[in-house]
Formats: C-alpha cells, structure tokens, sequence
C-alpha cells in the first residue's frame, strides 16, 4: 500500500492536468467563437456591399446613360465612365456573392465537429461511443483542426469581402459621377 502523502500528490497532479485540459478547451471553443462570428460579419459586410452595388447597378441602368452603348460602341466619355462603372460592379457583386457562398470544406470522413464527419459515424449511438472515448488530447486535436478549416474559411472570405468593397467603392464613384453629370447636363 502506498504512502497517503504520496496518493495526495498523484491526485493533485491529475486535478492539474484536468485543470489545464479544461482550460485548453474552453480556449479552443472560445476562439471557435470568435473566428465563427468573424464569418458570419463577413457574410454581413458581403451581403451589404452587394445590395449597394445592385441598388448602384440599377441607379446606372434606370439613368439611361447607358442605352446607345448597348446599340453601337459607345461615343461620349460619359459612356465609357458607365461601362467602366457598370463593370466595377458588377464585380463587387460577383466577389460578394462568393464571400457568401459557404464553403467549409472537410478532409476527414469520420470526425467530432464538422456536421459531415459527425454523419460519417453512421449512427447517434456510435457518435456517442467515439466520443466517450476521445481522450483530452483527442478532443484538442479535433477541435484545433476545426479551428483550422474555419481559420481558412475567414481568410477566403474576408479576401473576397476587400476586393468587392474596393471594386464597389471604385465602381460607385464613378456611377455617381455619371449620375451627377447626367443630372447637371440636362
């Protein structure tokens, strides 16, 4: 039989590495949190600047200025601003409609987060079998790879998310200088 002091020490150290496992994975799911509320903010900014660009496509459109340009090759300046405007964005209507597609991708078939490869367990009873058995370091191995892929997820869309405010902004200018001149013109 052991020494009571020494079954106390061997205690303490198993509360301190369920302490710190715990403490991983509140960390992990926190950054879970964050890094999915920066998606769905991108999402946000996405379907913001798409409806701005459409209402400024539709601004261009209603104008007129570019009714001859669909006839025969435009002849004014004025014109060729539109095309240049119309094309920016419909750009950033395009690059916002792709920050928005969901696109998680997954490379395991058999997993504890992603909804695909929780499927991939095939039942709910042996889902829960695999987790019951998924050891602390197995759990953060899951959890970090997920991290990952969503990690990867952000970066696309928020790549999206810059170009289409860029091509919007620049293709919004130039809608207003077009619509400002069309107004001032007449």
């Amino acid at each position: 039989m052991s020494h009571p002091r020494f079954r106390q020490i061997a205690l303490t150290g198993a509360k301190e590495k369920s302490v710190e496992a715990d403490s991983t994975d509140k960390f992990l799911w926190d950054v879970h949190k964050y890094t999915n509320d920066y998606i769905r903010f991108a999402d946000t900014k996405a379907a913001f600047v798409a409806a701005a660009s459409t209402a400024l496509i539709g601004a261009l459109v209603g104008s007129s200025a570019l009714d001859s340009c669909f006839r025969a090759m435009p002849a004014t300046w004025l014109q060729w601003v539109a095309i240049a405007g119309l094309l920016l964005l419909a750009v950033s209507l395009i690059l916002s409609a792709l920050a928005i597609r969901p696109r998680l991708w997954n490379h395991t078939s058999v997993g504890y987060i992603f909804w695909e490869s929780i499927k991939g367990h095939k039942t709910a009873r042996a889902f829960s079998q695999a987790i019951s058995e998924l050891s602390a370091s197995g759990r953060t191995a899951a959890t970090s790879d997920h991290l990952f892929v969503l990690a990867s997820v952000a970066t696309r869309k928020y790549g999206y998310v810059k170009w289409a405010i860029h091509a919007g902004i620049a293709g919004g200018l130039l809608a207003g200088i077009v619509l400002f001149a069309r107004h001032a013109l007449k």
